[in-house]
């Protein structure tokens, strides 16, 4: 016995150090490209697609996995982890020589998201260039691009925080002209309002008013208040430059009015101060009426609200607006002293901002000759990487060997645990073979031999389809008696075909098998045979006959506050106390599984159990709590 162990443990051994290079499953490339990563995500198909990448490094795929991880990361609103796996995706793509749609697919949603976290950290310059390199691959490999719409506004809306006009017209008219952008896009309105800041700049005013209008109607259409008051905003301050004083108090005071109607709650942070600009707005509208000293305070306590804030576009737009207004209101006033002052805050104003926009540019041009100067370090130190790979892959052998003493060492230890676990082993077989001998008990046989008898002798047609569902059946008990664990896709298997056989062609009743939609069935895995047991039960004992249609209910699903799976059998038999009296085999039955159950709760350390909540003449009702593993 002791030789046939030690035998064993060596064999162990050499299986355990043979693993990487004669287990390893090698995949092809026409079974990755049928693997998947879609929503939702599951850190087990994430690690089986590494696995498989990693299985052969000739397959092409990475570009894929490391998108997906992106994406995972994105809407989980990690930002960093965003980033990183952004930047795998587009660091792997960029070193194949020839690569295939579904990578160059990716590697355009890459850079686009990698674009949108940069805009995200304020890193306009740096998500313009990422999506200006999405934007090019679109136009090489892929015209129609899901996605162009989205670059090209998201460049367009980066150059109107950094100033460039012209940029921000291109771009969007790009976003414009794309049909899909067009129809699924919250933010189409907003490309017309780039167009239209670009005919303000260039004081075409009629222009620009169309195109305002066009954003105000497609905003309208997609009922989104904060856009729209936007708008009215855009449009008053418009005629504002036109000197239309009557169309200006009309668009400030219905930004107002919604405003008032649906709450700061309608405007996202960063909708730029839209509440602001209808607070300024209104000030104006003050001053148009002589309510000078109003008109003041409103625009002060603007303006010292904006005291902590960063320089930027929308900031420097809106303080310039205060301004504008105050001096008006102090001219008004023939308060030229005021407006002296006035004007010079306005000029250090667009000095800051001036600074603001340099300083920046420095800083990104300092970061990408830092970017140039690692890519350079990093070539240097990839080439010591591989001469260093070599050195330790021979040290790993040696370790291994060193390694394989000392396991071979605990192995021969652990026989004396073994030994003593023996015990308990045989107690479970025997077990095993209790229920092995319960589920093919001879009524049953009996009874299915029967049958099939007097439908030959009949000469149905279903003695064929019944012959081939219990000879199904018969194998799928024996196969699971012999496990310790299987996954609940082959338990519904077992028990739809049991109830088919059971209903179609002896007893005649309606059932229903339901499991959770949050348990996977491939991933989730239950002791054989203890559903069963209870099912025919229901069937034998419970809504055998019947007067009227019997009826049975299976449902699986997760324990609330439990680490088990609550399975409920229903019927609308005879009752639960009245069939025991009459049944040896439930009885039976029943302590088999009560066994089962007293190991599986030492085992995992919870309560498995059955009850019988509902046990008269109307029918039975039994919760069982099983013990459950997930296939990883």
């Amino acid at each position: 016995m002791i030789r046939k162990n030690l035998l064993i443990s060596v064999l162990l051994v050499v299986l355990f150090f043979s693993k990487n290079s004669f287990c390893q499953k090698k995949y092809t490339q026409q079974e990755l490209d049928t693997m998947t990563l879609k929503r939702p995500f599951k850190a087990a198909k994430f690690n089986h697609f590494e696995k498989a990448l990693k299985s052969d490094t000739t397959l092409i795929g990475w570009t894929y996995f490391y998108t997906r991880k992106a994406y995972f990361y994105q809407i989980n609103r990690r930002h960093d982890s965003t980033l990183y796996y952004a930047n795998k995706a587009i660091m792997v793509y960029e070193k194949l020589k020839t690569p295939p749609k579904s990578e160059i697919n990716y590697a355009i949603i890459s850079y686009y998201i990698k674009g949108v976290m940069l805009n995200k950290k304020k890193e306009y310059s740096a998500s313009t260039r990422n999506l200006i390199n999405a934007l090019k691959i679109v136009d090489v490999y892929s015209p129609a691009h899901n996605y162009k719409g989205y670059i090209a506004y998201l460049i367009a809306s980066n150059q109107h925080l950094l100033g460039d006009a012209k940029l921000r017209y291109k771009y969007a008219r790009i976003a414009l002209e794309d049909t899909t952008f067009k129809k699924l896009s919250k933010d189409y309105g907003g490309g017309y309002q780039f167009l239209a800041f670009t005919k303000e700049d260039a004081k075409e005013y009629d222009s620009a008013v169309y195109y305002h209008r066009q954003a105000l109607s497609f905003v309208k259409k997609i009922n989104n208040t904060r856009s729209i008051i936007a708008s009215h905003n855009n449009l008053g301050h418009l005629f504002l430059l036109k000197e239309n004083k009557d169309s200006v108090r009309y668009h400030f005071n219905r930004a107002n009015e919604l405003l008032k109607q649906f709450g700061l709650d309608s405007l996202e942070e960063g909708t730029v101060y839209q509440d602001k600009f209808v607070k300024a707005n209104m000030a104006y509208l003050d001053i148009l009426e002589g309510n000078f000293v109003e008109a003041e305070m409103k625009l002060n306590e603007v303006l010292k609200s904006l005291e902590s804030k960063k320089i930027d576009n929308y900031t420097k737009e809106l303080k310039n607006t205060c301004y504008d207004y105050l001096i008006e209101c102090y001219y008004k006033k023939k308060d030229f002293k005021s407006i002296i002052a006035v004007s010079d805050k306005k000029d250090e104003l667009l000095k800051a901002y001036e600074n603001e926009f340099v300083a920046g540019k420095l800083q990104e041009l300092e970061t990408i000759y830092d970017v140039e100067k690692k890519k350079k370090r990093i070539a240097v130190l990839s080439e010591k990487n591989k001469e260093q790979e070599i050195i330790v892959s021979q040290q790993k052998i040696i370790i291994g060997v060193i390694g394989g003493s000392f396991i071979l060492l605990c192995l021969t230890g652990y026989l004396y645990i073994r030994e003593r676990r023996l015990k308990t082993n045989y107690e479970k077989i025997l077990l095993e073979h209790k229920l092995l001998r319960s589920q093919m008990n001879p009524h049953f046989l009996f009874n299915a031999l029967s049958t099939l008898c007097n439908m030959i002798r009949e000469q149905s047609k279903d003695s064929i389809p019944y012959i081939n569902k219990l000879s199904q059946l018969l194998r799928m008990i024996l196969k699971n008696s012999r496990q310790d664990f299987i996954t609940l896709e082959e338990e519904k298997q077992l028990l739809q075909d049991y109830l088919d056989l059971e209903s179609n062609f002896k007893n005649n009743f309606a059932f229903e098998l339901k499991i959770s939609e949050e348990l996977d069935e491939e991933m989730t895995c239950i002791p054989p045979m203890l559903v069963q047991p209870f099912v025919e039960n229901a069937i034998q004992h419970g809504i055998s006959g019947l007067s009227k249609k019997g009826v049975i209910h299976v449902h699986i699903k997760k324990a609330e506050k439990e680490e088990t799976l609550h399975c409920i059998i229903k019927d609308n038999g005879k009752g639960y106390y009245s069939s025991k009296k009459n049944s040896k085999e439930t009885s039976f039955s029943e302590a088999i599984v009560k066994e089962r159950l007293a190991v599986f709760k030492k085992e995992f350390n919870t309560n498995c159990r059955f009850e019988v909540l509902l046990g008269n003449e109307t029918g039975t009702e039994i919760h069982l709590f099983m013990p459950f593993v997930m296939d990883e």
